[in-house]
Order: C-alpha cells, then sequence, then structure tokens
C-alpha cells in the first residue's frame, strides 16, 4: 500500500489508487477526503466527478492537508 505522502505528481496518483484498490472516481474522492481531512474544496460543487477528483488531487499535492492532520 504506497503511502498518500509519497504522491508528488498528478501522474502518480494512478499507481497510488491502484496500490490501494481505488477503482471508481467515487472510491477515489472519498478516499482523498478521508486521508486528507479536507471537508470542502472551491468548487466542489460541480455534478462532474472527474473536475470534483482533479481538484482534490491538486489540493492534495499543495499538501495545505497536512497542518489540518
Amino acid at each position: 500500500m504506497m503511502d498518500l505522502l509519497t504522491v508528488k505528481t498528478r501522474e502518480e496518483f494512478d499507481g497510488y489508487y491502484r496500490s490501494n484498490g481505488l477503482n471508481t472516481v467515487d472510491q477515489k474522492i472519498n478516499h482523498l477526503m478521508d486521508a486528507t481531512g479536507v471537508k470542502a474544496i472551491r468548487g466542489g460543487g460541480s455534478e462532474n466527478q472527474d473536475v470534483t477528483l482533479a481538484l482534490l488531487e491538486e489540493s492534495t499535492l499543495h499538501g495545505y492537508w497536512k497542518d489540518l492532520q
């Protein structure tokens, strides 16, 4: 199982998701929100789950969530 702290680029998320058994966009979104403690994101009300996932991944890479832990 890969640790979220080791993900440094958007491209590395695919390997992270595979190693953690996350297959659907919903699983990925829920996992990132749980793992980072992020409760809301700017633009997170989008109907497009791919956009929501991209915003969460970008937020995760910036690392602001580390201070929430």
